[in-house]
């Protein structure tokens, strides 16, 4: 469980980080895991 919570928290990082400061450095890794419908990300989703 505290891997799953890590994750999330490095996520979230990542959105804020981008989102806040304009700094996609993270948020480049992970933005290909997100569902896109014509552009527009939705949520994201995990390749098992």
């Amino acid at each position: 469980m505290s891997r799953s919570i890590q994750i999330a928290d490095l996520i979230a990082f990542a959105l804020f980080r981008n989102y806040e400061y304009d700094d996609d450095s993270y948020f480049s890794i992970i933005k290909d895991c997100f569902d896109k419908d014509k552009n527009q990300l939705h949520g994201l989703y995990v390749l098992e």
